[in-house]
């Protein structure tokens, strides 16, 4: 039987996240977050492991939104020439680790909309943002969709990909 999908949020990949940003921000409490993101994981679902390691980054990032939304545009996977996120995982990034940061997004930059969507841009050229992105909708609708509409003309197809998805 195949592994449930669940398990791509693991300790790896939490321990993966909490050195990245430990690089970026010497200030960063990474035991303290792992302690928090991986509270009762094996007891928990997908979505929930996601949440929870939204709820450590809330927890762990500077309070400073705008300083914390640039940590996190700062520990993504760098593009390559082609616009994609190169593969060597030592970089930064990408992959599953990008839902915990943009459920982050949007909690913490909800009231920061203008740069919490140029980072939503860029998780989603790493993965996706299609749920970080709905409450920005709620909350700011016209600058959302404005945004929106500038992303389907965007060079990066997962960007166009994201507002199809929408």
């Amino acid at each position: 039987m195949a592994e449930p999908f669940k398990t791509w949020f693991n300790r790896d990949l939490v321990a993966d996240m909490a050195a990245h940003l430990k690089r970026r921000w010497g200030g960063f409490d990474d035991a303290g977050f792992t302690v928090l993101a991986l509270r009762n994981f094996d007891r928990l679902e997908l979505k929930q492991r996601s949440d929870q390691i939204a709820t450590a980054l809330v927890e762990h990032l500077p309070a400073d939104v705008a300083r914390a939304l640039k940590l996190v545009r700062a520990v993504l996977r760098p593009l390559d020439r082609q616009g994609q996120p190169v593969t060597d995982t030592t970089k930064g990034l990408a992959g599953w680790a990008i839902w915990p940061l943009g459920e982050y997004v949007a909690r913490a930059g909800i009231d920061h909309p203008d740069q919490s969507l140029a980072v939503l841009r860029a998780l989603t050229i790493r993965s996706t943002a299609e749920f970080a992105i709905r409450p920005f909708l709620l909350r700011h609708p016209r600058k959302t969709l404005a945004a929106l509409k500038v992303w389907t003309k965007d060079k990066n197809e997962h960007v166009r990909r994201l507002v199809d998805q929408i």
